[in-house]
């Protein structure tokens, strides 16, 4: 089988080493190995055909580990990728399918800041509207910043935790103020709209991968009831890597009536 012999000699030549990685970077490694699928075996079936149960063993040819190259695990340990921004879209131009009207949390790329009031893409006067996008498909966020229940504004509270990640899209994950950040609802800092909508723009504009806990729209397009929900449900955003030492930095929201 040619591309055993080539891998041997790959791996005993350093530079040739080097230079299949350069070439495996652009894609053309797999040409290389697609052209050896056939050659030279002595291995074929009595009709004289290839013999696919070994000349396509993916487990000698495409073992991207040989060549230090694993695509199969992501690196989430170095700084996370720089914010990039997009025109939001219509409710039209987003994605349908989370789960209908759950708790849970949206883990994905932040791409657009809808700030009340924007025309042409969802948005109201009482939230900031975030769109993330998860697996090619864009979803709306809405985040409350105007509210007095109870006689006072919103309370926020943020705080740093240890680094975590997920699969990028819809699940089923919790949280709770009260276990994950060791405090009580009165460490909330009461805020009007016009600096809690400051506040939150500022710590979200340079932003790019986030994990963020509410509950799903009736209609699977994006999530809201980003704030305390109790029972385990809490809404929260999560900046991945995004606090000191890269580790994950928490946005609270609570209601003045919610004590905890």
């Amino acid at each position: 089988m040619c591309y055993v012999h080539l891998l041997g000699w790959v791996m005993r030549d350093e530079d040739m080493h080097s230079q299949v990685m350069h070439w495996l970077r652009q894609g053309l490694i797999s040409a290389v190995l697609a052209g050896c699928v056939g050659c030279g075996s002595t291995s074929g079936d009595p009709g004289g055909g290839a013999d696919t149960g070994v000349e396509l063993d993916t487990g000698v040819v495409v073992d991207t580990g040989v060549l230090g190259v694993d695509t199969a695990v992501a690196d989430t340990s170095g700084p996370p990728p720089a914010a990039r921004r997009l025109p939001c879209l219509d409710s039209s131009g987003l994605g349908t399918d989370l789960a209908l009207d759950q708790f849970g949390a949206l883990e994905g790329e932040l791409v657009s800041l809808v700030p009340p009031g924007t025309h042409g893409c969802p948005s109201d006067t009482d939230h900031l509207h975030l769109q993330l996008e998860a697996n090619g498909k864009r979803y709306d966020v809405a985040i409350t910043v105007d509210s007095t229940t109870g006689g006072a504004p919103l309370g926020i509270f943020t705080r740093d935790l240890p680094a975590s990640s997920a699969p990028v899209g819809w699940s089923a994950a919790g949280f709770d103020f009260a276990s994950a950040f060791k405090v009580s609802s009165a460490d909330f800092v009461a805020t009007a709209k016009a600096p809690l909508l400051t506040k939150l723009q500022n710590e979200l504009k340079n932003v790019s991968l986030v994990s963020i806990h509410g509950r799903s729209y009736p209609d699977g397009t994006g999530l809201h009831n980003v704030h305390r929900n109790g029972g385990g449900h809490d809404g929260v955003i999560l900046v991945r890597r995004g606090g000191a030492g890269l580790t994950d930095h928490a946005i609270a929201l609570r209601f003045s009536t919610d004590v905890f």
